[in-house]
């Protein structure tokens, strides 16, 4: 009984997957399938890489010291703000506690 009760709800969950009828076939555009496109995108690709690749490690490095650097701050003043906010939470008023 209480399986039948659990099978219940997924036999109606799968009900909207046979309420449509098949859809025609994905065609594929004839433009994604031209090879000199694929060329096209290949060296566009092969130009985004060795751009990233380029990037200047230095500014990089800097970027990240001084990230390391106000790590310490940041995390002062997130437990700071943390802490008032529990502060401001204890000073809620809490729905049952007897009213006066």
């Amino acid at each position: 009984m209480r399986i039948s009760m659990l099978a219940i709800p997924f036999a109606f969950a799968a009900a909207p997957v046979f309420a449509q009828p098949a859809s025609q076939p994905v065609q594929i555009p004839p433009e994604l399938t031209d090879p000199a496109f694929i060329d096209r995108i290949a060296r566009m690709s092969d130009a985004l890489s060795k751009a990233l690749v380029n990037l200047p490690v230095g500014e990089i490095q800097a970027a990240t010291q001084a990230f390391a650097k106000a790590l310490p701050a940041i995390t002062k003043a997130l437990s700071e703000a943390a802490d008032e906010m529990e502060r401001a939470a204890a000073n809620m008023p809490r729905p049952d506690y007897p009213k006066r």
